[in-house]
């Protein structure tokens, strides 16, 4: 019955992105395309032309949007986006860029009340409440004829999941059951150390930061501080960041084509280069230019070393608008 009352309020919710959908028309933008950049993966929720013009540009393979729960503040514009906001953006988006959407759901501890587990719906199964909001969007989605979400990715280190579980297969084999449909990816997220191989999922995104700490503790000291924009310092930090992907203990990385790995522009205001290397600290912002010499650098490092495609990418977008 509860599940039932949950449906409810989302096709509703679906039902007033539909009359709003036709009150608006997309100018049309001018882009050039680019296609160095496999993944593009919000951090905050954006939705407006400048985030259509970006993407268009950048041209990635695929496009991670950041959706908050269906709870959330459907006036903050850095929250949702609710049906409403994401018929209109994909719309829009889908006249200039025909990549795969990915949606992967924002959610925190303090979150996941208010956001996703209104009235105590999902309390015993809360990843539930991303499966079914993910399917009551698509459907929005494909309502429209538009494009709709063909992965799905979970971050089972947040979410109200267990933390880096030694197997999570159960887990993920339980959300393709609920997704229960064969066309659907399903992915994962965390370090570059997991042995993501055995969760059962099709894509994994590395996070290639936050690597600073001990050798014999699994990260990378050489990698540590301010991270500087310059070709010199791109042929700094490439061998190191190929020395920590081919370590033995880290085979899951290599010779697997579902990898992502994944580089942080999320600036860290009060701990400055606490989450290094990034490349989107305050005022040590990476040009377009000189970051795209560093993926091209770190792929040709890379390539001898794996029989698989590289695939590279950047976390928050965010910065990239005010940047790039």
């Amino acid at each position: 019955m509860k599940q039932i009352v949950y449906i409810i309020i989302f096709t509703i919710a679906a039902i007033l992105g539909n009359l709003i959908y036709g009150m608006f028309t997309s100018e049309p933008i001018q882009v050039t395309k680019n296609t160095t950049m496999n993944v593009m993966w919000q951090n905050v929720s954006s939705w407006g032309d400048s985030t259509v013009e970006l993407v268009s540009r950048i041209n990635p393979d695929k496009f991670i949007v950041n959706v908050d729960g269906p709870g959330s503040n459907d006036t903050n514009p850095h929250t949702g986006p609710h049906a409403k906001d994401l018929i209109i953006f994909i719309d829009s988006l889908s006249k200039h860029w025909t990549g795969t959407l990915v949606m992967h759901t924002d959610c925190s501890l303090g979150d996941f009340n208010s956001d996703w587990n209104m009235g105590g719906k999902y309390n015993t199964i809360p990843w539930a409440a991303y499966v079914d909001y993910f399917l009551l969007l698509n459907d929005s989605l494909k309502y429209h004829c538009l494009p709709h979400f063909t992965e799905l990715l979970i971050e089972t280190e947040n979410s109200m999941m267990s933390s880096k579980a030694i197997n999570q297969k159960p887990l993920f084999d339980d959300i393709r059951t609920r997704i229960n449909d064969s066309s659907i990816m399903l992915s994962a997220t965390s370090d570059w150390h997991a042995k993501w191989t055995t969760w059962g999922v099709d894509c994994y995104y590395a996070q290639m930061y936050d690597m600073c700490y001990p050798l014999d503790s699994g990260g990378m000291p050489s990698l540590c501080g301010p991270n500087h924009c310059s070709t010199d310092r791109v042929d700094t930090i490439v061998p190191y960041f190929v020395e920590a992907i081919t370590n033995v203990n880290n085979s899951e990385m290599i010779n697997q084509d579902g990898v992502y790995f994944i580089f942080s522009f999320a600036p860290n205001k009060k701990h400055p280069n606490k989450n290094a290397p990034q490349f989107g600290e305050t005022s040590l912002v990476w040009d377009e230019k000189d970051f795209m010499y560093f993926l091209s650098s770190f792929e040709t490092t890379l390539k001898p070393h794996t029989t698989s495609t590289i695939n590279v990418g950047a976390w928050d977008t965010r910065t990239l608008l005010r940047n790039w």
